[in-house]
């Protein structure tokens, strides 16, 4: 049976994920779609799956992104989702991690950070925290975040993001 999750509230769609992730069923199409309708509720007009895309898309030329330019290559204007993009962000590297892959939004970083890779400490935090609630031990949070990055570029370059 198919359910339409466009019907579904927030709450609905929340216990929906909960279900699945008590019964260890992270890898189910309902789980991983409701996961994606929950994040589009909350992006504005920012897409989960284009998304990732276009990090998948960069961590195959090996390259770091800025919020922006998500949000620019997204067809969003960036007036109206920067407040929403940390927690799109965040959101994209959960469904990464539903899916076994490494955390996406780990090559995301601050524009003036594009060439380093380095993210801010405010967002080392956030995504860190983020990790942990999925159960991933992070250890020393700096070396957690270039280890993700690396696993990024490594997933993008064997072809295994898509």
């Amino acid at each position: 049976m198919v359910i339409d999750l466009s019907t579904k509230t927030v709450d609905e769609l929340k216990t929906i994920i909960a279900n699945h992730e008590k019964l260890g069923k992270i890898k189910a199409q309902r789980y991983l779609a409701a996961g994606v309708e929950l994040a589009a509720r909350s992006a504005g007009n920012l897409s989960l799956n284009k998304t990732v895309e276009i990090i998948a898309a960069a961590a195959k030329d090996g390259v770091f992104l800025g919020a922006k330019d998500v949000a620019d290559r997204s067809g969003a204007v960036w007036a109206k989702v920067h407040y929403a993009m940390t927690k799109h962000l965040l959101d994209v590297s959960r469904h990464a991690h539903r899916l076994g892959w490494p955390m996406l939004s780990a090559i995301v970083v601050d524009k003036k950070n594009v060439a380093t890779g380095a993210m801010d400490p405010d967002a080392v935090t956030a995504f860190c925290n983020c990790a942990r609630a999925l159960g991933v031990a992070v250890g020393d949070e700096a070396e957690f975040v270039k280890a993700q990055q690396a696993a990024v570029f490594e997933a993008a370059k064997e072809g295994r993001l898509g």
